[in-house]
């Protein structure tokens, strides 16, 4: 049996299991982990992927996760650190070349700010039982405040409350067909991703002149889309790419009235 210097933290074995020390690309068992930034949905159920862990072991040789356990702490002193949730679920062993993988919830508290997060997972195989200690992997969950309104100004343009911060954004325009309030879905253009700085409006963040409507502006960060409340525009007639379906925010904002 192989064990990583960071793979296996300790180990309890039978007799007559050989270990060695290899690098963490060699063990047998691989864990996988990597800083988050919230709000983010991979799965489409409001969790995110903490920790995946791989089972390297040759043939015939089936992996078990026993027992996770999470440590999390404010990154910094004084920040309003985001909490996080390790969500059981009923384990199965999993073969060679198989994953299983470790979800979480995040709570961001309705602010940004950053949770240092360990992740201990014990697991099992035949005659070996191994603890991989979350603190030879620490890795960080940040919080981005999201985005409270867009308002859209006419004349393709848009407000956005988010504090002044520059946000990676994309826009999309349609063009109007038999009547004002009636859109050419077919004839649309995607403009971005493109930074947004919103203490200004939407115009002065990009280059080019796209024709049509402002219909819906999309924060890549945040994960949050904004469709004009005056057009029936619903989640899957936006992009593809934009994440429509299951998990895409779709928050309607205030109109108003075009600026003098």
């Amino acid at each position: 049996m192989s064990v990583g210097t960071g793979a296996f933290s300790s180990m309890e074995a039978d007799r007559g299991v050989e270990v060695n020390v290899v690098s963490d690309d060699e063990a047998f068992v691989g864990y996988r982990a990597r800083d988050r930034i919230v709000p983010t949905d991979e799965n489409g159920d409001g969790m995110i992927d903490l920790v995946t862990v791989e089972n390297r072991f040759p043939e015939n040789v089936n992996l078990k996760i026993t027992d996770v356990d999470a440590n999390v702490s404010p990154k910094n002193d004084g920040d309003s650190s985001p909490t996080v949730e390790i969500v059981e679920e009923k384990r199965d062993e999993f073969g060679t070349g198989d994953t299983d993988v470790i979800l979480g919830e995040v709570d961001c508290a309705g602010g940004g700010g950053t949770s240092q997060v360990e992740i201990t997972v014990t697991v099992e195989a035949t005659g070996v039982v191994a603890k991989l200690f979350g603190d030879t992997r620490e890795f960080d969950v940040s919080c981005i405040d999201s985005v409270s309104e867009v308002t859209f100004r006419g004349a393709g343009d848009a407000d956005a409350s988010a504090g002044g911060r520059t946000l990676e954004a994309e826009a999309w325009f349609v063009e109007p067909s038999d009547g004002e309030d009636k859109l050419d879905l077919d004839d649309a253009t995607e403009e971005g991703p493109f930074d947004w700085d919103t203490s200004k409006k939407l115009r002065h963040s990009f280059d080019g002149d796209p024709s049509g409507k402002l219909v819906a502006v999309r924060f890549l960060g945040t994960n949050q889309t904004f469709v004009h409340p005056e057009y029936d525009v619903y989640d899957d007639d936006l992009p593809d790419n934009w994440g429509t379906g299951a998990g895409q925010e779709i928050t309607d904002s205030e109109t108003a009235e075009e600026d003098d």
